[in-house]
């Protein structure tokens, strides 16, 4: 892994054991060493664990990326051709040394240019509905609406209702208001909204229970889509829940679709210059 990606609170959480603990000690070694890691946010308890290494949030600020900046080394005008806008974790969030492995994960947009045309993804993590909107208000606050669109939705929290409403509803989700913008106002034509998640539960099946996937939520994304075209996806679903595999991506001039199990390869489509797929 030639850099890690991670937020603070997976360097500065303590108590850990077996792959998590294997995760926080590489990245608090890539972080010492300065070189590798990007960590996102700077909590004070980070700088604490800095100030205990002699060394200082300035020392490694090119290893640390705060939301409402652009993670170094992507450009959309490089030969990159993408470049990600960070939302989430909050600096201020954690600023109490409060480690929240959810609400602090990372939420970023990523913007795909092929020939002058711009493909927008939203990259969530498990945060809940209340984070969510408090990207949405900041964002709108700071006249960045533009960095909410989005052609692709990958789901936060593995398709959970509490990252739309702290409501679940009996047979569909109902959005807070800002959630409700953000995917009913900022989505495209013909977008594509990715559950990694296990299949969506039929009503009163084992599995239709307080863990995430949830079918409420599941409808709620349907339905939005249904007259833009787009498409649902879910991970563990596609192309069966028989024999899932990995979901790709082709992102070119036109717009972003679904490869197929009969399209070209990614290596095929990338080496064209005017695709890319993922």
């Amino acid at each position: 892994m030639d850099e890690m990606w991670v937020p603070a609170a997976a360097v500065t959480e303590t108590g850990l054991d077996e792959d998590a603990r294997v995760i926080r000690q590489e990245a608090r070694h890539r972080l010492r060493e300065g070189k590798g890691i990007k960590v996102f946010s700077r909590p004070e308890n980070l700088a604490g664990l800095l100030d205990e290494w002699g060394l200082s949030v300035e020392d490694r600020r090119h290893c640390i990326v705060n939301a409402g900046e652009l993670v170094p080394g992507f450009s959309v005008s490089g030969p990159e051709q993408a470049e990600f806008f960070v939302h989430s974790p909050f600096a201020w969030r954690t600023d109490d040394g409060l480690d929240d492995r959810n609400e602090n994960s990372i939420v970023m947009q990523m913007t795909m240019r092929e020939n002058g045309n711009d493909t927008f993804a939203l990259l969530g993590a498990d945060i809940d509905h209340e984070t969510l909107s408090q990207i949405v208000r900041t964002t709108r606050d700071h006249g960045n609406e533009d960095r909410l669109h989005w052609d692709v939705l990958k789901l936060f929290h593995h398709c959970s209702y509490r990252s739309l409403s702290s409501e679940k509803g009996e047979d569909i989700t109902e959005p807070v208001e800002d959630v409700k913008w953000l995917f009913e106002e900022l989505a495209r034509q013909k977008e594509i909204i990715i559950s990694p998640s296990w299949p969506i539960p039929a009503k009163g099946s084992l599995y239709d229970d307080d863990q995430p996937p949830h079918r409420q939520a599941a409808r709620y994304y349907k339905q939005i889509i249904k007259d833009s075209d787009g498409e649902f996806k879910v991970t563990m679903e596609t192309p069966s829940e028989a024999a899932p595999k990995p979901i790709k991506l082709r992102v070119s001039a036109a717009g972003v679709t679904i490869v197929s199990s009969a399209a070209p390869t990614v290596a095929a489509a990338a080496s064209s210059g005017t695709t890319r797929a993922g």
